[in-house]
C-alpha cells in the first residue's frame, strides 16, 4: 500500500509527475481507427457481469482445487479490490488531498482504474489457485493480461499510466499474503 500512495503522490501530487503521465498519455494513444475499434471492444468486454462471472468461475475452480479455504480467499480478495478501487477513485478524486487532481490532463476522480485493477485480481486469483508446474506459466499469462488491459485503457485516453500502475498494486496488496506458498510446502506450490 505503501507503493500505492508513492504512485498516487508522485503522479497526482508533483507537476513532473503530472506532464509525465500526461505525456505517456498522448504518446500511447491509439490512432488507428481498426486498432482503436478492437482495444475498444475488449476494454468494454470487461464489465461487472463478465468479472463477475469469471470470478465465480475462479472461486469454483479454487473449492474444488484448492478447498473452501483458499475459495474464501478469492471472494475477500476480489471483493477487497473491487471495493477499495471504487472507494480510492471516487474519494481521492473528490478529496483532492494533494491538489493535484484538477489539474491532470484527464481530470479529476481517475485513481486507479477499476478495469485494471478487476482484471488483476483476477489474475492474481488464478495464480493464487493454480499449483506446482501451473502456477509458473498462471504468471506469465496473468502478467500479459495485465500488460494488455493496461496499455489499451491507456491507448484510449480512458486512465493515466499511473491509474494502471496503482491498480496493479492495489491488486497486489490483496493478494500478497495468499500468493506465498504454504508452510512446508514446496516453492509455488
Amino acid at each position: 500500500m505503501l507503493a500505492f500512495a508513492g504512485v498516487y503522490a508522485l503522479f497526482v501530487g508533483t507537476e513532473t509527475g503530472r506532464e509525465l503521465d500526461g505525456d505517456v498519455l498522448v504518446a500511447m494513444q491509439v490512432e488507428s481507427r481498426w486498432l482503436f475499434d478492437a482495444a475498444d471492444r475488449i476494454l468494454h468486454a470487461v464489465t461487472l457481469l463478465t468479472v463477475g462471472l469469471a470470478g465465480c468461475a475462479v472461486v469454483g475452480w479454487a473449492w474444488r482445487r484448492r478447498g473452501r479455504e483458499r475459495a474464501g480467499q478469492v471472494v475477500v480478495a476480489l471483493l477487497g479490490i473491487a471495493v477499495s478501487a471504487l472507494v480510492f477513485e471516487r474519494g481521492l478524486g473528490q478529496l483532492d488531498p494533494l491538489g493535484g487532481e484538477s489539474l491532470r490532463t484527464l481530470g479529476e476522480g481517475f485513481y486507479p482504474s477499476g478495469h485494471a485493477a478487476a482484471v488483476a485480481g483476477l489474475a492474481l486469483a488464478v495464480v493464487a489457485v493454480s499449483q506446482g508446474r501451473a502456477r509458473p506459466v498462471a504468471w506469465l499469462l496473468a502478467l500479459g493480461a495485465d500488460v494488455l488491459l493496461g496499455a489499451i485503457i491507456v491507448g484510449l485516453y480512458s486512465h493515466h499510466a499511473s491509474d494502471v500502475i496503482g491498480a496493479w498494486l492495489l491488486a497486489l496488496a490483496w493478494w500478497l499474503p495468499n500468493i506465498r506458498p504454504a508452510v512446508g510446502s514446496a516453492p509455488l506450490g
